[in-house]
C-alpha cells in the first residue's frame, strides 16, 4: 500500500487491507490499467515529475501558452531519448493523453493534434513520399509543431461544405491556398502562438474548374523563428478560462503548396496533363478517408476524460477524508464522514471505474480493427457519452471541496474547463448522439424487447444489464413508431425530424449505458472473487444511480414497482456505508499519485497552505 493511500481510515482489519490492496493491484494492472503498459507508465511519469511541470501562477496567456508548448516539447524529446515511440504505437499513445491530461490540459491537446492529426495524416495519406520524409522527421522530433486546419468560421460540424481551396496550377504544377470568403476562415486551431509550425490543411481541391472534393494539404505556417509564412494571416483568439490553447482565426491568400504535399492518399491523382481521377467515387467518401485520423483524435481525448474523473474524484475524497466539521455530537469529523458528501464521491468513484473499463474496451477494439463500422460506433458513442458523464461529475467533485476546489492549483476546476473543450473537440456531443441514433435507427436488426419486462433486484448485477439491454430495444422500437406517425401527418423531413430529435438522442445515450453495463459487467465478473467482493457495492451503486436517473420511466414500463423506488434510497444509503469500510483500497485502485499532480488538497493541505502564509507568497 503506497504512503498517500495508507493516511484514509478504514474499518477494515490490518491484515485485511493488506490483502486487499494486493488484489487492487492486481485488477489495476490487469484490468483499470494494462500490466504491459507498465514501461511506458513508468517513463511518462517520470518526465511528468520534472520540475517543467511544477504549477505555475501569475502568467499571463502568452506565457501560459509557451509553459504547455514548452512542456509538450520537453515529453516529446525525453520519450524519444527513452526509444518510447508514441507515434506509431497506439497504446502508448492513448496512454500518453491519459498521464498528461490531469497535468496539463493544454499540452495534452498540443500533443493530441500533433500526432493524431498531423502526423497521422501524412503518415496515412501521404504515402511515404520522399518529400514529405524530412518533413514528418521534423514534426517527429517536435523541431515544428504539428497543427490541423479544418473548421471554418462559416462550416463547423458540415466541414465537408467548406471553402477554402486549393486550385491545381498546371503550369507550375503547384496548388494555390487561397481563404474566398469570411465563412472560409479557419476557425479556432492553435496557431496563434509564435512557435514553429506545420499544418494539415483541408482544402477543396479544384482542377479544371471541377470541384473534387476536400482534401488535406501540409503547409508551412511558421518558420524556425516562429514568423508566419508570407500569403498566411492569423487573428488570435480571445481568452479561456484556464484553458491556455493559442486558437485563433487564420486565412491564406495565394499560397502556394508543393504538388507532394498534397495527402491524395492511395486512391485519388492528378495526372500528367492535369485531370483528377480518384477510385473513391463521390466526394464524399473522399472527405471520410482524409478526415479519418479523427478517430484517433476522439480515442485519445476520450480516454482522456476518463483521466480526469480519476484524479478529479482521487483529490476530492483526499481532501474530504482530513477537512474538518463540527458534527452534532460537538466532534470533529471528517466531512468524509457525512452521507450527503459520500453521495457525490462515491458515485464518481464508481463512475470511474466504469469508464475506465469502458474505455479499455474502446482502445482495444481500435487498436484491433480501427476501420469496421462496430469500431465507429463505438467511438463515436463512448466519446459522446463519456465526456458528458465526466462533464456532469466534475462539478460536483468541486463543490464538495468548497473555496479551495476553486483554486486552479488544486486542479478540479481547471479539469471542467478542460472537458467543456473535449466535449467540442473531434465532432460536438450533441453530433455524435444524433449519428449513433440514426445509425441505430437504420441498422436492420430484428432484435426486439421482451414481452415481459425484466425487473430491477439491487443484489444481483445481471439485473441491471438486463434493464439497459431492455431499455434500448425499447426506446427503439417506440422511436420508429413515432416517426412512423410523423411521417403520416407531415411531408416536411425538417419537422419530422424535429419531432423526432430527442428520442434520437436518449436512444443513442441508451446505447451507449447499455455499452458501459455491459464492460463494467463483464469486467466484473473477472475478478478474482475476494476482488469482487470487495468492488461489487460500487456496482452496485453505480447500478442504483442509473436505475435512479431514470426512475420515471423503468415505474411507467414495469421495471420496478413502487415499493423498489422507495427503497433506493435506504438501499444507496446502505452501499454508501459499505463503500466507506474499504474506501482506502478502492482510491487506490484507480492509480493515481499526487507526484505528478502536486495538488495541495491531496496531501496536508494545512500545512501546505501554512506554508503559503508564513512564506507571503
Amino acid at each position: 500500500m503506497s504512503e498517500q493511500a495508507s493516511s484514509f481510515p478504514t474499518t477494515q482489519h490490518a491484515d485485511d487491507t493488506s490483502i486487499s490492496h494486493w488484489h487492487m493491484r492486481a485488477v489495476r494492472a490487469d484490468l483499470l490499467f494494462r500490466a504491459t503498459d507498465a514501461p511506458v507508465r513508468a517513463a511518462i511519469e517520470d518526465i511528468l515529475r520534472d520540475e517543467l511541470f511544477e504549477p505555475k501562477e501569475g502568467l499571463t496567456a502568452v506565457g501560459s501558452a509557451r509553459l504547455s508548448y514548452d512542456r509538450a516539447h520537453f515529453m516529446v524529446t525525453q520519450l524519444r531519448a527513452r526509444s518510447v515511440d508514441v507515434a506509431q504505437a497506439l497504446r502508448a499513445l492513448f496512454l500518453l493523453h491519459e498521464l498528461v491530461a490531469p497535468v496539463d490540459g493544454t499540452a495534452c491537446t498540443v500533443l493530441a493534434i500533433h500526432f493524431c492529426l498531423a502526423i497521422g495524416s501524412i503518415v496515412a495519406m501521404g504515402q511515404d513520399k520522399p518529400e514529405l520524409r524530412s518533413i514528418l522527421a521534423e514534426l517527429l522530433e517536435m523541431r515544428s509543431v504539428g497543427v490541423f486546419l479544418a473548421t471554418e468560421l462559416g462550416y463547423g460540424n458540415s466541414v465537408m461544405s467548406l471553402e477554402t481551396t486549393a486550385r491545381y496550377d498546371r503550369e507550375t504544377d503547384e496548388f494555390i491556398l487561397n481563404s474566398p470568403s469570411a465563412k472560409s476562415l479557419k476557425f479556432m486551431p492553435n496557431t496563434a502562438f509564435p512557435a514553429p509550425k506545420i499544418a494539415v490543411v483541408m482544402a477543396k481541391l479544384l482542377s479544371e474548374g471541377r470541384d473534387c472534393g476536400v482534401f488535406p494539404f501540409v503547409v508551412r505556417l511558421r518558420d524556425v523563428e516562429g514568423q508566419l509564412l508570407p500569403g498566411i494571416s492569423v487573428t488570435p483568439l480571445s481568452e479561456k478560462p484556464a484553458y491556455a490553447l493559442d486558437n485563433g482565426i487564420t486565412a491564406f491568400k495565394n499560397v502556394r503548396i508543393l504538388r507532394n504535399h498534397w495527402l491524395s492518399g492511395p486512391e485519388s491523382e492528378i495526372n500528367e496533363h492535369g485531370k483528377f481521377h480518384s477510385r473513391i467515387a463521390s466526394r464524399r467518401g473522399r472527405f471520410l478517408a482524409a478526415m479519418d485520423r479523427v478517430q484517433t483524435g476522439r480515442v485519445c481525448f476520450t480516454s482522456a476524460a476518463v483521466a480526469l474523473l480519476r484524479s478529479a474524484t482521487w483529490i476530492a475524497t483526499r481532501y474530504a477524508s482530513q477537512r474538518l466539521v463540527s458534527a452534532p455530537n460537538g466532534r470533529d469529523v471528517p466531512i468524509l464522514g457525512y452521507r450527503n458528501v459520500q453521495a457525490d464521491l462515491f458515485r464518481a468513484l464508481a463512475e470511474a471505474y466504469a469508464l475506465t473499463f469502458a474505455v479499455r474496451e474502446l482502445q482495444d477494439s481500435f487498436v484491433q480493427s480501427s476501420h469496421d463500422s462496430h469500431t465507429f460506433n463505438l467511438v463515436a458513442i463512448f466519446k459522446a457519452t463519456v465526456t458528458e458523464r465526466v462533464g456532469e461529475l466534475l462539478p460536483k467533485l468541486r463543490e464538495r471541496c468548497g473555496a479551495v476546489g476553486m483554486l486552479s492549483t488544486n486542479r478540479i476546476i481547471d479539469y471542467w474547463v478542460y472537458i467543456q473543450g473535449i466535449i467540442t473537440a473531434e465532432g460536438d456531443n450533441q453530433l455524435m448522439l444524433l449519428k449513433i441514433g440514426r445509425s441505430l435507427l437504420d441498422t436492420p436488426d430484428g432484435a426486439d424487447p421482451a414481452d415481459v419486462p425484466p425487473t430491477f433486484d439491487g443484489s444481483d448485477p445481471r439485473s441491471l444489464l438486463e434493464l439497459a439491454r431492455y431499455r434500448e430495444l425499447r426506446l427503439r422500437r417506440l422511436l420508429r413508431q413515432q416517426i412512423a406517425f410523423s411521417r403520416g401527418h407531415c411531408r416536411d423531413p425538417l419537422v419530422i425530424w424535429n419531432q423526432n430529435v430527442s428520442g434520437v438522442m436518449e436512444l443513442a445515450r441508451a446505447f451507449g449505458t447499455r455499452l458501459i453495463t455491459e464492460k463494467y459487467y463483464e469486467a466484473h465478473t473477472c475478478l478474482d472473487a475476494n476482488v469482487r467482493d470487495l468492488t461489487l457495492p460500487l456496482f452496485q451503486l453505480w447500478a442504483m444511480n442509473e436505475v435512479t436517473t431514470h426512475a420515471a420511466w423503468f415505474l411507467a414500463e414495469g421495471c420496478i414497482s413502487h415499493n423498489t423506488y422507495r427503497a433506493l434510497p435506504e438501499q444507496t444509503e446502505h452501499l454508501l456505508g459499505k463503500i466507506e469500510s474499504s474506501l482506502d483500497v478502492l482510491l487506490d485502485g484507480l492509480g493515481v499519485s499526487n507526484e505528478s499532480l502536486r495538488a495541495p488538497i491531496a496531501d496536508d493541505y494545512l500545512q501546505h497552505y501554512e506554508k503559503l502564509f508564513a512564506s507571503g507568497s
